[in-house]
């Protein structure tokens, strides 16, 4: 009897917003101003806290974008459009992963945030699943100078 494959190694999800990464971001921000404003330095201060302000509203807004992804086993991969490749250093777990990839002829990477609620309990883990088969075997070709 032979094992029905669950998955077929390509993956297309629509991300939606994240209650609990919007939560984070919230709670990060709330405490490093809270932090800032027990600082005895008053210029220093204010020029720290204004640049946090604009890194968690840059946040915040970049948390509300619904993002197109398309993942491939192969190490294909598309967001919002723009096909690329992934690359080492991606982090796969329960409660969150991240994705490192390579836009088609970008010289920097890209890193997308994936939390459980942004997808379908099932795709999350489809997505979990692609994501760590994908990095085991870059580490094994990679020990093994392939």
């Amino acid at each position: 009897m032979k094992p029905e494959i669950k998955y077929s190694g390509a993956l297309e999800a629509t991300l939606g917003r994240s209650r609990r990464v919007r939560a984070f971001i919230a709670a990060a921000c709330t405490a490093t101003w809270a932090l800032v404003a027990a600082m005895p330095l008053r210029l220093e201060a204010s020029i720290l806290a204004t640049a946090m302000a604009c890194l968690a509203l840059d946040a915040w807004r970049r948390s509300g974008d619904a993002r197109r992804l398309v993942l491939d086993s192969d190490g294909a991969i598309a967001v919002d459009g723009r096909a690329g490749q992934l690359v080492d250093g991606g982090f796969v777990s329960p409660w969150f992963a991240t994705i490192h990839w390579r836009p088609a002829g970008a010289r920097f990477t890209r890193t997308l945030l994936v939390a459980p609620d942004m997808l379908p309990a099932e795709v999350f883990r489809e997505l979990r699943v692609i994501l760590r088969f994908q990095n085991r075997g870059q580490t094994t070709s990679s020990a093994f100078g392939k």
